[in-house]
């Protein structure tokens, strides 16, 4: 009941974004996702910005797990980071599906409320390093750019410059535009062995870019 995203055959997943509901600044992301490699890897969870872009003209917004074997958000305009987040813990355990969550809203006055990232319904938000967005700053993801020729592009498994493929399994993928959500809205403590697992979405609106992918094989 997941699809397996494999570097070595190129495999990944785009989709060209339409005028959000939210441009950039409130917006949240849940993946289920199996890593491939306990040492690490740039395994892109999901990228968006510029396609087309070189140099200081580029402008990407994505969260990954990394070759640091930590989940990492990266802001970048012009090619240079503006915000780079990494959580203290590692997750380097191939056999576990983590519950990776990236929840968004920048026009919160309290920096801290700005960018909450979970794993496994735990707020991890405070051990990671690099700071908390501006008020009001618009990221890449979720961005519509003002030229309908050059779109901005959501990836999955890969970045949006280059070739760097990613390996990894994902399931429940969830990208809703124009709320921060909380782990609750996707998952649930079992009430027998007391682990966090998937539940149908609690969503009210996706938005206009909003998507969910179950990934399950309908014929199994």
């Amino acid at each position: 009941n997941s699809l397996r995203l494999d570097s070595a055959s190129s495999a990944y997943l785009y989709r060209d974004q339409v005028d959000p509901t939210s441009e950039g600044q409130i917006y949240t992301v849940s993946v289920w996702n199996k890593i491939c490699f306990p040492d690490g890897q740039n395994a892109v969870l999901l990228e968006g910005g510029d396609p087309d872009g070189s140099g200081a003209t580029v402008d990407e917004t994505w969260i990954m797990h990394n070759t640091a074997g930590t989940l990492f958000f990266q802001d970048a305009l012009n090619d240079a980071t503006v915000l780079g987040k990494q959580t203290a813990s590692l997750q380097r355990d191939v056999s576990a599906w983590y519950h990776f969550m990236l929840s968004v809203d920048t026009t919160q006055g309290t920096d801290t409320n700005r960018l909450k990232v979970y794993i496994n319904n735990t707020d991890v938000s405070a051990d990671m390093t690099g700071g908390w967005p501006a008020e009001d700053v618009i990221h890449q993801l979720n961005q519509e750019f003002s030229d309908s020729s050059n779109q901005n592009t959501h990836n999955i498994g890969k970045g949006t410059r280059g070739s760097n493929y990613s390996d990894m399994y994902i399931a429940d993928f969830a990208f809703v535009d124009g709320l921060q959500l909380a782990p609750s809205n996707f998952g649930e403590t079992d009430e027998d062995s007391g682990i966090w697992k998937p539940k149908a979405p609690d969503v009210s609106a996706w938005g206009d870019n909003g998507f969910f992918l179950e990934l399950k094989n309908s014929a199994v």
